[in-house]
């Protein structure tokens, strides 16, 4: 099985085709939407924390993740970094009210961003 945690890799970079092989190949190999948007939420969620953090003590983040977090969220604005955060909670919402499939949602999400 794959390290889930490498799709955070493809957001990162800004890779949107790297991202969407890595969302493809995650769910060939048995990880299931659920766990890979709460990764991907996790990830926006740190990017978007240090984007607005003086350091990496005010964040609470470990160094590794916080200075991972900072590379990517210099590659979006802070109002990309808060759409994405926005779209993926929305994700959820609309999955619990039978409006849709999380595994569609998030696909349709990579390839938009």
């Amino acid at each position: 099985k794959s390290n889930i945690f490498s799709i955070t890799n493809d957001l990162i970079r800004r890779d949107k085709k790297g991202l969407w092989i890595s969302y493809i190949d995650l769910l060939s190999k048995g990880a299931g939407p659920e766990e890979i948007h709460g990764i991907l939420f996790w990830q926006v969620k740190n990017m978007l924390l240090s984007s607005l953090a003086k350091s990496q003590l005010e964040t609470g983040l470990s160094p590794f993740v916080y200075r991972t977090a900072s590379d990517g969220a210099k590659k979006y604005t802070g109002e990309e970094l808060k759409k994405m955060s926005s779209d993926l909670v929305s994700m959820t919402d609309k999955v619990r009210r039978g409006q849709g499939d999380l595994d569609i949602m998030l696909e349709k999400w990579i390839l938009e961003s």
